[in-house]
């Protein structure tokens, strides 16, 4: 049959009904003519009809930092040339050598870009954003930083969109930009989002839901209630307690220990597959730690007696944080070995 598109004749090839006064057409061939994606929401029994653009924007993959990174607080990234480092030399006392800086992988040809202790960094091609009290974006080569948001604790980057939690739960989105900023009649700690879903922590549980018809779902609880930022890697959500890590299905259910540490803390884990890295250790957040490598099995591959206290992934190396007398410090790993990287 015949058929206008945007005012164009086109030729659709459809396979209608009629039935009782009432004409049925598949809508899948109806939005392929249109040159529009349509999708089903199950829990409402909805058909979606959405222009491409729209669609890709929400589900493209290119994503401002890896899950594990902010997992851990998110305060490295990297793109095909730089490292973004943010830093704090004292937990307490400010410093000039406070924020964040670009760097090579090894340190090197270090430049400081803005004094703001950055968390949740997130770059694209052209920017850097981040949180810090509210939501920025930077550009790469310095300058200003221009505020996208008053609010903002948490941030992620997929595609066009930012996803951001606040301090008090709130959950929004916006372009990255800043602008169609829209708040979720959601309340959480941001944790990640694919394909439309949002999902976030509350009260020692974790939740998602569609962010096209927002209808909120419980996945899991937590026990015990101390527990990490969870990762969501292929179908499968990752988390630890300070002393195991674990595995759940998406859906909350089959629940396994991963690996139990044999030390006193396990400070963090970094996901990479096939492999796992662990920072374990003893006599609290100034004490002795362990650098391990693992299966997503749970297989401890290797373990070394130089490790640090949170684990980042960036520019093809593994990146820790030490914690002494209240300074922080920065090292990468090389050939099993661990090295400062001095930030001045």
């Amino acid at each position: 049959m015949k058929a206008l598109v945007w005012g164009m004749s086109a030729l659709v090839v459809l396979s209608f009904q009629f039935q009782v006064g009432t004409t049925y057409i598949p809508l899948r061939a109806v939005s392929d003519a249109l040159v529009q994606d349509v999708s089903w929401i199950e829990n409402t029994r909805t058909v979606l009809i959405q222009d491409e653009a729209e669609q890709q924007s929400a589900t493209d993959t290119s994503r401002g930092n890896t899950k594990s990174n902010l997992a851990n607080g998110g305060w490295i990234t990297g793109d095909s040339d730089w490292l973004y480092v943010s830093y704090q030399s004292h937990i307490k006392d400010h410093s000039s050598q406070d924020g964040l800086y670009r760097m090579k992988a090894d340190g090197s040809q270090a430049v400081k870009l803005t004094s703001h202790v950055a968390q949740s960094l997130n770059v694209d091609e052209a920017y850097i954003y981040f949180t810090d009290n509210g939501v920025y974006r930077l550009n790469k080569n310095g300058g200003v930083p221009e505020p996208l948001s008053e609010t903002g604790a948490r941030l992620l980057l997929v595609g066009e969109w930012l996803y951001v939690s606040d301090d008090s739960m709130n959950l929004y989105m916006m372009i990255k930009d800043g602008t169609e900023q829209k708040k979720l009649p959601l309340s959480g700690d941001l944790v990640d989002f694919e394909d439309h879903t949002i999902y976030y922590t509350r009260d020692h549980a974790l939740y998602k839901s569609n962010v096209i018809d927002p209808q909120e779902s419980k996945i899991m609880d937590f026990a015990p209630d101390q527990h990490s930022t969870p990762i969501i890697h292929r179908n499968k959500i990752y988390y630890h307690d300070f002393k195991s890590i674990y595995s759940v299905d998406v859906d909350g259910a089959a629940m396994q220990t991963v690996y139990t540490s044999a030390s006193d803390l396990l400070f963090s884990f970094y996901l990479n597959e096939p492999y796992l890295y662990v920072s374990e250790g003893g006599g609290g957040m100034s004490g002795n730690r362990n650098f391990t490598q693992l299966s997503l099995q749970g297989d401890k591959l290797q373990s070394i007696s130089q490790g640090g206290t949170k684990i980042f992934g960036a520019a093809d190396r593994l990146y820790t944080t030490r914690f002494n007398a209240g300074y922080y410090e920065w090292y990468y790993y090389e050939n099993n070995e661990i090295k400062s990287l001095l930030i001045h």
